[in-house]
């Protein structure tokens, strides 16, 4: 269940906080950890795993515009490919309008 999966999450990123600063007068609110920790694992899966993977080591010219990456629609089969192969070594269950990856 997703919601559960949010909520034990943010509990764990809030244990986290305290633990590292004990004695801090003030924490962020778990919904701003949890934000923060979206932000990192998107970013670790979308440029340093599939974009460093496209662009590099499968030599496919790419772009990046905020949270987007850019091919030809010619390589788009395969990079939509590589993507469900980053999010599956994730535990990431995805789909599109295309359906599942």
């Amino acid at each position: 269940d997703v919601c559960k999966y949010v909520d034990r999450k943010k509990l764990e990123l809030r244990n986290e906080a305290e633990r590292r600063e004990p004695k801090a007068k003030w924490y962020p609110n778990a919904g701003a950890l949890f934000a923060r920790y979206l932000q990192g694992l998107e970013s670790s899966l979308f440029v340093d795993q599939l974009f460093l993977a496209v662009s590099g080591r499968y030599r496919i010219p790419a772009f990046t515009i905020h949270d987007a990456i850019y091919v030809a629609k010619t390589r788009k089969k395969r990079v939509r490919g590589l993507l469900g192969r980053v999010l599956a070594d994730a535990g990431i269950r995805a789909a599109d309008s295309e359906g599942e990856l």
